[in-house]
């Protein structure tokens, strides 16, 4: 703190502040009574960031030094921390932000002041700000867009599902196929438009989602859960090949309250029978996975695992 010497006057005190130059540092405010420091009359109410009397620089402008130490204290604290914020900061790339799932890992990587680019086929549903871009990804009918992707990801979050519930006798060939597209092909497609920025992180990570039916066999699941069984194939697959210096993960959900599964728990009565054949007796919530997924993306330690997020269905049996 700045040596304060008591003057003669009554209620006057005498400051002691070296009057910085253009290129001052931060260690250029240590104090002292060198010859390049000036004192100055001043009363305590006075000559804080309001007009001192006393010090004036050149051309009358005002020059408390007090002033301009505070000045340059506030303006190199708000750079440093900037600079730090930055060099925190990274990138994910969000494959289905809109809603659901994907968009509870959105709003869970920006509160951490993350950047996330986010492709989906109604990008409008996003609102843009300085740490979210979008852009529209069709993957039935698109090739993968990579010309808007930042250089260096520091994960892949591929959420993009289906749930096709048919007995066997009512599915047709084509939608077998439609399902293996989104759910296989689909993340397929992001992995190798995202390789290379992948590549360039010290550390990354990819999340692929399964399904709790393909461990525990549940009726009319037929499609989806073959879809979904080639995806846990090639996370364990992409775990192997890309380790050490990118992770692969899933996530197994049983059924979770969100758009995709608007139709099967679209009643109080639907929503009692889900709830009840879980042991946890509730549903899934989009939040309850977005924390499994940001648990996933962080640790390091974690690779080539499905990880079952169901309320205890695929393993625990209550009699």
């Amino acid at each position: 703190m700045p040596r304060e010497r008591v003057g003669q006057s009554s209620g006057i005190t005498r400051l002691d502040v070296r009057i910085p130059s253009a290129n001052s540092t931060a260690n250029d405010f240590d104090l002292g009574d060198n010859d390049n420091r000036m004192s100055v009359d001043r009363r305590p109410e006075i000559c804080s960031l309001g007009v001192c009397s006393r010090c004036r620089g050149a051309a009358g402008i005002h020059r408390c030094p007090l002033s301009v130490f505070l000045e340059y204290y506030c303006a190199y604290f708000v750079n440093t921390h900037a600079r730090a914020r930055r060099n925190m900061t990274k990138h994910y790339l969000i494959v289905g932000g809109t809603s659901g799932v994907g968009a509870a890992v959105l709003k869970r990587l920006v509160r951490q002041k993350h950047a996330v680019h986010q492709l989906s086929r109604n990008p409008e549903y996003v609102s843009e700000t300085s740490l979210v871009s979008s852009e529209r990804w069709d993957l039935l009918e698109d090739a993968f867009p990579t010309q808007g992707l930042p250089e260096k990801l520091s994960g892949l979050i591929y959420c993009p599902g289906s749930i096709r519930l048919k007995p066997i006798n009512r599915l047709r060939e084509k939608e077998f196929r439609e399902d293996f597209e989104i759910n296989l092909i689909g993340a397929v497609k992001a992995v190798q438009g995202c390789l290379s920025r992948l590549q360039r992180a010290d550390q990354a990570s990819i999340i692929l989602f399964s399904t709790v039916a393909v461990q525990t066999g549940m009726a009319y699941h037929a499609s989806i859960a073959s879809a979904k069984g080639a995806v846990e194939g090639l996370t364990r697959s992409l775990a192997a090949e890309l380790a050490p210096r990118i992770r692969v993960n899933a996530v197994a959900p049983s059924i979770v309250d969100t758009p995709l599964a608007e139709r099967l728990l679209n009643s109080e009565e639907k929503q009692k029978l889900a709830a009840d054949r879980h042991p946890l007796k509730r549903i899934g919530s989009a939040e309850d996975v977005a924390a499994s997924v940001d648990w996933l993306l962080h640790d390091p330690w974690i690779t080539g695992q499905v990880i079952a997020v169901d309320g205890g269905i695929s393993s625990i049996r209550l009699f």
